[in-house]
């Protein structure tokens, strides 16, 4: 009786924490993820397999959220991702320096006025 209590009291706990067979899966592999995540993704694949799961997890988030962008504003992104690309090397060492330096209000005050805002205006 006392063994059948604790595997009830158990089972709810795993219930209400959320221990369910999905949320112990593990993060797709590369085959496993759809088309358009594929797509978005591509850059990672040949090393999607040696990602850690919470990466693999946060790539595919944010692949849900690139999808979810209007044409407009991933075109408008994608040009600002070509010319920090294009920067030199030591030019964007230097970028990236500030940026880290800066505090999160800063940083999110630097995005509210980068070009692509004009064409984006729902991107933080």
């Amino acid at each position: 009786m006392k063994a059948a209590k604790h595997l009830m009291l158990a089972s709810g706990l795993l219930a209400v924490l959320g221990f369910s067979s999905l949320a112990l899966a593990a993060p797709p592999s590369w085959d496993e993820l759809a088309p358009q995540h594929q797509e978005v993704l591509s850059t990672f694949q040949n090393d999607w397999d040696t990602l850690s799961p919470e990466r693999r997890e946060k790539l595919v988030r944010r692949a849900d959220s690139w999808q979810q962008l209007p044409p407009d504003c991933r075109e408008a992104l994608r040009d600002r991702w070509r010319e920090l690309r294009d920067l030199p090397p030591e030019v964007r060492a230097s970028l990236r320096q500030r940026w880290q330096a800066m505090s999160p209000d800063e940083r999110r005050e630097a995005m509210q006025s980068r070009p692509h805002k004009v064409r984006c205006p729902q991107n933080n």
